[in-house]
């Protein structure tokens, strides 16, 4: 029976041994896991960062751009402006040409003269058309860069969206690894103190088991009367 009951004692100490062994390899994979996911965050946090160092970028280009596009729009108002001017101003020589032509023929040398400064003025417009048709061109293409960066600026904003929902899950989910990382402590630390109160008790059951197999011996190797008397 006490051989039976030793042989269970340490077949018990045993498997409270390798349960708490178990236990602490579970807990250093759990801590690695940890780590790893830590890592993980932190580089959705710096991608986070530049997205949103590019999206300034892109504000500022806009802005430029747009800038840009108004300095335009009023340089096209002013020729504008300077080509009716042109026009107000050929038509009343136009009409002081008309004038001068009724009066006398003295004048057609000025009305030559001012013919040609007709003519210089219709190249200046034709030249100014030219201008305009380029500047046209010039803010078509400024349209379609502004569409363009708006269009990056979008995707940029989508990128940045599924960015923070990720960033977002990560931390749930390292929310809840740390809760039951902490719930893990809990029963290891339960655990352990089992462990410890049945490490006491077999080892005053160890003690009691020792005491009882010293008194059997006593009991034993201790003479009868009757082997006394015969001696």
């Amino acid at each position: 029976i006490n051989a039976e009951y030793g042989h269970s004692f340490r077949e018990r100490e045993k498997e409270l041994k390798e349960s708490l062994e178990e236990q602490r390899m579970n807990l250093k994979i759990e801590r690695e896991s940890k780590i790893l996911l830590e890592s993980q965050l932190e580089d959705l946090q710096s991608d986070y960062t530049s997205l949103k160092t590019t999206k300034n970028y892109l504000e500022e280009e806009i802005q430029v751009t747009s800038t840009l596009i108004n300095n335009l729009q009023r340089e096209i108002e002013n020729s504008q402006e300077r080509e009716r001017e042109r026009e107000k101003e050929r038509e009343t020589l136009e009409k002081e040409l008309r004038e001068k032509d009724k009066e006398n023929a003295r004048q057609s040398k000025e009305i030559e003269e001012s013919r040609e400064r007709n003519e210089a003025l219709k190249t200046e417009n034709e030249k100014l058309s030219c201008s305009e048709k380029n500047l046209e061109v010039s803010i078509s293409t400024i349209r379609e860069q502004f569409e363009k960066s708006l269009r990056e600026l979008q995707s940029l904003q989508n990128e940045k969206n599924e960015l923070l929902i990720k960033v977002s899950k990560s931390q749930q989910s390292i929310q809840n690894y740390q809760r039951t990382l902490n719930e893990k402590n809990e029963q290891l630390s339960n655990v352990e103190k089992q462990l410890q109160a049945t490490i006491q008790s077999l080892a005053v059951e160890k003690e009691r088991f020792s005491f009882l197999e010293r008194e059997v011996c006593l009991l034993y190797t201790s003479p009868s009367p009757r082997d006394r008397t015969r001696s």
